[in-house]
């Protein structure tokens, strides 16, 4: 299914993980000041957020950007949205059902540092607030393209229905484990009654099934953040920020291949 009024607009998705003051050897994290940095900017640059479910609406003509959390860590919670809610910016945050206030022992953690998601509490007294919304991240944070057909729909089921009688709302949009999909889950995500999925940097844009996002990291600046909503003047360097994303993504991907050897 097309839809006309996000993909004529080809709207920037940025994708977080951790926000968190403390150091991991690791990319997929920003300190709380880096965070705020790109928030103040894209406030004081004149952008909206949106939450995911709204690139389903009419479209406002501002400049407009999609702020997203993969793995929703409690550091959400205690760092990222407050930032958030001071400058009146709204997120989609998506979770992994079977972690919710456990720490992330899906993960290969490097030196031990393991960090935790979400608790119900914290999910419940979010999804009360207008400016966050959640989505579906799986049960287990498996790599999808490695299941079985039933084992997917596991995955893909269990976590709305769990998040679903959890918040009280239809869940519908998800986030692909370590961003890997093939044309067969996007067929399964459909099918499960998803409205939309997403992917990290390798995305094709066709559908709703395979948008786009880009990813913010540590070693991120406000250069890279311009590059990657695609702001005039940076676009001739697209192609530096997408090989970084995708060696950086390859690298997520690979310790969770690890981490699954190890639990043999």
């Amino acid at each position: 299914m097309k839809l006309n009024t996000y993909f004529d607009y080809d709207i920037p998705i940025l994708a977080y993980h951790k926000v968190d003051t403390r150091w991991e050897l690791g990319e997929t994290w920003v300190t709380p000041k880096q965070f705020e940095n790109h928030i103040k900017y894209l406030s004081e640059n004149g952008y909206q957020s949106l939450k995911c479910s709204q690139l389903l609406e009419p479209l406002p003509n501002s400049p407009i950007v999609v702020i997203t959390f993969d793995d929703a860590y409690q550091n959400f919670y205690q760092y990222a949205f407050p930032i958030l809610e001071k400058y009146n910016f709204s997120s989609t945050v998506f979770v992994i059902s079977d972690y919710i206030g456990k720490a992330n022992r899906w993960d290969a953690v490097l030196a031990g540092r393991y960090f935790n998601h979400l608790n119900i509490t914290q999910l419940k007294e979010l999804a009360s607030n207008e400016l966050v919304e959640f989505g579906s991240h799986s049960v287990n944070h498996y790599d999808l393209t490695t299941l079985s057909e039933e084992k997917i729909y596991y995955e893909l089921m269990h976590s709305k229905k769990f998040l679903e009688d959890i918040l009280q709302y239809e869940i519908t949009s998800f986030s692909y484990p370590f961003g890997r999909y093939n044309e067969q889950i996007e067929r399964f995500v459909e099918d499960c009654n998803y409205k939309m999925a997403f992917t990290l940097v390798k995305g094709k844009g066709e559908s709703l099934f395979n948008l786009r996002r880009r990813a913010l990291y540590r070693t991120d600046t406000l250069m890279s953040l311009r590059i990657k909503v695609r702001e005039a003047g940076f676009s001739q360097w697209n192609w530096y920020e997408d090989y970084k994303g995708r060696i950086i993504n390859g690298v997520s991907f690979l310790s969770g291949i690890y981490k699954k050897l190890t639990n043999l």
